[in-house]
């Protein structure tokens, strides 16, 4: 997960590209091991969590910061 932090840095990225900076081939491990736990851990947040064709992330600054589910 610290990998995938480092990665998005302090911009916005398709899950595409992240996999491609992870250098990552399989989406379903990628979403399954990194993705999920980081937003669930609220690392990481969807940018437009209600649209399900769309899935780029970003990190919460502090004041958004999420508490874990």
């Amino acid at each position: 997960m610290k990998r995938l932090v480092i990665v998005i840095g302090n911009q916005a990225l398709s899950v595409k590209n992240m996999m491609d900076n992870l250098e990552l081939k399989r989406r379903d491990s990628f979403l399954n091991l990194y993705l999920k736990p980081a937003i669930n851990e609220a690392y990481i947040r969807l940018l437009y969590p209600k649209s399900p064709k769309t899935s780029s992330a970003e990190i919460p600054t502090d004041s958004e910061r999420l508490s874990p589910i």
